[in-house]
């Protein structure tokens, strides 16, 4: 015989004699057994049953699911009682359940035992993020609650989805406390939200916590998405993390973005399919810069797709200097390409040697000169038969640093070390002087080191932060 027909049976005698002596035995016998769920199940279903005697032997039990759906479901059952029960055994689930779903529940006792139950001597015990969701979802649904006590538990707890949705949701939340657990949190999109959604927050020390996770995916959309938000103080952020998908996001969609500094962002991080997507679609864009800056990462083949790319895709693309530097790549697919869809023939050393002189691009005037492959176990020059006193003559003209140090540095037969040196010195950027004087044979170090300290004392001069404000070159 199973439970079901037990009761059954029971009501039947009920119905019959009342509370007799056989329907008392058949009580007493359902207690004396300690099954919680059949004591659970007599007091639900039996009519006439002592639910004073079956609630103090359900307790017995320390069953505490049982002793809840005992709570809930069972006609006369003592809440307050019960709740003192729950608070000593139940489970976290438990003790939530208890709360939102019985009637006449102690909601004080029950709200401190949950808390309690997440902490040991000031130490979270037990799943941490289970603990925050119950104690949110108690703030929520539950009336009654002390919403400080609850506040208090879900910043100790530290869970930042938590915190950010107590102060979304709930009633009698202290924003400004939440803020800084949020900001302790340190997690960058709770952070973002935080300072979207909530209002009455201090905007400019959220953003300076989301700046200081250093994440730039939130950076950018917290320049985006907050009203207030401080778009070069975030735009300087975003270039410190050197993201390039993150900065182009911030040049295209950031109203009041510098396009110029995120331009040189771009550039500095080599990225090559930002900086194809920076020229083809940010308005304002330097295409030469960008293309300079392309060009410049072309000794490896893989580039080959990019420049291609560059040249069909951006408006005021230099086709032939792309070209160039496809060639220099090594890369015969996109040779090819160049050849057939734009170019219609190949070209000669010296028909290349006269295209770069002709682009006066000193990125690939450089490469020219500089490029190497591999024979066997020998470097050769890729371009040997070019005539490297006009590519010297165009690179020294242009006053780029790192290209004068480069082609002193390759050590050609023909490349005058004096000549290179002069114009390393007249470009005033000290930081190559100490590499030339260590790294270039030939180089006289001790003008290199007079120049140096000459430069650094000018430089420190008055007269010469004067001409450099006149100028609009002091930072």
């Amino acid at each position: 015989m199973d439970i079901e027909t037990y009761i059954k049976l029971t009501n039947e005698e009920y119905e019959k004699n009342g509370k007799s002596e056989l329907f008392i035995k058949a009580q007493n016998a359902i207690i004396n057994k300690n099954n919680p769920s059949w004591i659970y199940m007599f007091a639900k279903d039996v009519k006439g049953a002592d639910i004073e005697l079956l609630q103090d032997a359900i307790i017995k039990t320390n069953n505490n699911f049982e002793i809840y759906r005992f709570a809930r479901d069972v006609k006369g059952a003592n809440g307050a009682e019960l709740s003192k029960t729950m608070a000593k055994i139940g489970t976290l689930g438990n003790i939530y359940d208890f709360m939102k779903n019985v009637k006449g529940a102690d909601i004080q006792l029950l709200q401190d035992a949950l808390i309690q139950d997440a902490y040991k001597d000031g130490h979270i015990i037990k799943c941490p993020e289970r603990c925050a969701e119950l104690i949110y979802n108690i703030a929520v649904e539950v009336d009654g609650v002390d919403i400080t006590k609850l506040e208090n538990a879900i910043i100790e707890i530290g869970n930042a989805e938590y915190i950010y949705k107590f102060a979304e949701r709930v009633k009698g939340a202290d924003v400004k406390k939440l803020e800084n657990a949020i900001i302790t949190t340190g997690r960058a999109f709770y952070i973002y939200l935080f300072a979207r959604k909530i209002e009455c927050v201090d905007i400019s020390k959220l953003e300076g916590a989301i700046i200081a996770t250093g994440n730039a995916e939130y950076i950018y959309e917290f320049a985006r998405d907050v009203k207030g938000a401080d778009i070069a103080r975030l735009e300087d952020a975003i270039i410190a993390t050197g993201n390039a998908e993150w900065i182009y996001d911030f040049a295209e969609d950031v109203k009041g973005a510098n396009i110029e500094l995120l331009q040189n962002a771009i550039v500095k991080a080599r990225d090559k399919r930002y900086i194809v997507d920076f020229a083809r679609y940010i308005k304002g864009a330097n295409v030469s810069k960008l293309q300079n800056a392309l060009i410049s990462n072309s000794t490896l083949s893989d580039t080959a797709y990019y420049l291609y790319s560059f040249a069909e895709d951006v408006k005021g693309a230099d086709i032939k200097a792309l070209y160039l530097a496809t060639i220099f790549t090594g890369n015969e697919e996109y040779i090819k390409k160049f050849r057939h869809g734009f170019l219609g023939q190949d070209l000669t050393i010296k028909e290349i040697e006269q295209a770069v002189i002709e682009t006066n691009n000193v990125k690939l005037a450089c490469k020219l000169a500089t490029l190497t492959k591999r024979e066997g176990e020998e470097l050769r020059w890729s371009f040997s038969g070019v005539n490297l006193g006009e590519i010297q003559e165009l690179i020294i003209q242009s006053r780029d640093a790192d290209c004068i140090f480069e082609l002193a540095k390759c050590g050609r037969r023909g490349i005058n070390v004096k000549r290179l040196e002069d114009a390393i010195i007249e470009t005033e950027k000290i930081e190559y002087f100490y590499p030339f004087a260590n790294q270039i044979k030939g180089a006289n170090r001790e003008r290199l080191r007079s120049e140096y300290a000459r430069i650094v004392e000018k430089q420190n001069s008055l007269q010469y932060l004067v001409e450099e404000v006149e100028n609009g070159l002091l930072k």
